[in-house]
């Protein structure tokens, strides 16, 4: 089947008319271009329109799926019939031209952040993480605190969230995001830096990672290498309880997902 064959009546309905009938144009001139079952070699070109922010979820269309070259070849027509109001960049199997736009009545305001789901569907997005402090204090009786300054007390955090997990001290909507991975190390024993990472339950998404520094006092940089170390860590809560420390990670968590918001809103549907 060739690209003059595709049903434009795919494209998303929030597209700008004049958008439309650039891609319909090119689409129609492009019968030279054979599409191909999805694979190694093949790539699914889709397009979307944006503001300088945000993605819209409604304007999402699939044009077809190719041969590498030939779906390279559809995006270079596509970015040569929008001129410089598109961009192209690429994912697992996906190449995706992008219109962006300024808010006017033919490229309608942004809808609300959305983002898939495990099962595809889309939902605004909220906090990521969601904490209930009655539990967390509960867990705080319970956990089996390390002794500071011990191998062991380097996997507080994360040993700590994932009894939260565990126990809902800290919960999130696995409807929507299926079985997350989330940790929360630190990358050395002086306990200094912090590093989480999120896996989301989503085809060829990425892991999102992060970190948090301590505050480092004045002249730290003239402390010998063992001054350095045994200055206080300031990523350890003081007094150190669950709920401190889960506060401070669900804040973390939560800042790390709101930052993905154009990625995850955006993510193609395939």
């Amino acid at each position: 089947m060739s690209a003059a064959d595709v049903d434009t009546a795919v494209l998303g309905t929030g597209l700008p008319t004049h958008v439309r009938e650039q891609i319909t144009a090119v689409i129609d001139a492009s019968g030279d271009l054979e599409q191909a079952s999805p694979g190694s070699g093949a790539l699914t070109v889709q397009v979307c329109s944006a503001s300088d922010t945000s993605y819209d979820a409604a304007t999402w269309s699939t044009l077809g799926t190719y041969r590498a070259a030939d779906a390279a070849t559809l995006a270079e027509r596509l970015l040569d019939a929008l001129g410089d109001s598109a961009n192209i960049g690429t994912d697992l199997g996906v190449l995706i031209v992008t219109h962006t736009h300024t808010d006017t009545p033919e490229a309608p305001a942004m809808t609300a952040p959305t983002a898939h789901g495990a099962d595809g569907t889309r939902a605004p997005a909220v906090p990521l993480l969601t904490l209930d402090l009655a539990k967390a204090d509960a867990l705080g009786e319970d956990f089996e605190w390390p002794q500071p300054g011990t191998a062991a007390a380097l996997g507080t955090p994360n040993t700590l969230l994932h009894a939260a997990l565990w126990d809902g001290a800290v919960s999130y909507d696995r409807r929507l995001w299926g079985e997350l991975e989330l940790s929360a190390e630190f990358t050395a024993p002086n306990r200094h830096e912090i590093q989480f990472v999120i896996t989301y339950e989503i085809d060829g998404a990425p892991n999102i990672v992060d970190g948090d520094t301590t505050d480092y006092p004045a002249g730290f940089n003239e402390l010998s290498d063992d001054e350095q170390n045994a200055v206080p860590s300031t990523l350890v809560p003081n007094p150190e309880t669950a709920r401190a420390w889960l506060t401070y990670l669900v804040d973390a968590f939560n800042a790390l997902h709101a930052s993905t918001d154009k990625l995850v809103r955006g993510w193609p549907q395939h």
